[in-house]
């Protein structure tokens, strides 16, 4: 459950931050200044104070806990895909496109999409071990799914009920949230290495 559940987190807040920051990239002006300032305002808190604040506003549950993730992750995504289009609006092949009037979506979706894809690729796959981490502990915190939920967090709050007559009930929930999180961070830094290299190879 905790995994399906950070998963579906991670798909809204990218479908939310990408083109956010695609269209604060390329536009530029009030727009690009509204939102980045935005950015700057939420980022300054750390994510997990703003996570605990906006989660206690709402009754516990499993989906105002994905709303509550939602609301500071996309701001990482948006921020990193305007930093791509940013340093990608001034070269030759973009200016060129825009001199010939090409239709914005195809200049987006054509030239600035396959630079921003790599490194958001990365970013998803760190993230995830991330998000579940701020999944599980909310919810051992009681912000978040509640028992009889099949929730890793959940899980633990119940558990340490019976530490001293059933450990495993505490040991088996945080063995699989620190492994899982571990291989999400692997798979992430060798995606990492993979991909940014092949997109510098490229660029070459």
């Amino acid at each position: 459950y905790t995994l399906i559940i950070s998963l579906i987190t991670l798909f809204i807040t990218v479908i939310i931050g990408v083109p956010l920051g695609l269209l604060a990239g390329y536009k530029k002006g009030i727009v690009d200044t509204f939102i980045m300032r935005l950015i700057d305002i939420g980022l300054s808190i750390p994510e997990f104070v703003l996570m605990i604040a906006l989660a206690s506003f709402f009754k516990p549950s499993i989906w105002n806990l994905v709303i509550a993730i939602t609301i500071i992750k996309w701001m990482t995504y948006t921020r990193l895909t305007r930093s791509v289009v940013s340093s990608e609006i001034n070269k030759p092949y973009i200016q060129m496109a825009r001199l010939f009037h090409v239709p914005t979506h195809v200049i987006i979706f054509k030239h600035f999409m396959p630079q921003v894809m790599p490194s958001i690729i990365v970013l998803m796959t760190v993230d995830v071990g991330k998000i579940i981490l701020y999944i599980s502990s909310l919810s051992f915190l009681g912000l978040g799914a509640q028992p009889p939920s099949p929730e890793w967090g959940a899980m633990l709050n119940v558990g340490r009920d019976y530490i001293s007559s059933y450990p495993l009930l505490i040991i088996v929930p945080a063995c699989l949230i620190t492994v899982t999180i571990l291989l999400f961070n692997l798979a992430g830094d060798a995606l990492r290495d993979r991909l940014l290299k092949g997109q510098r190879d490229v660029n070459d």
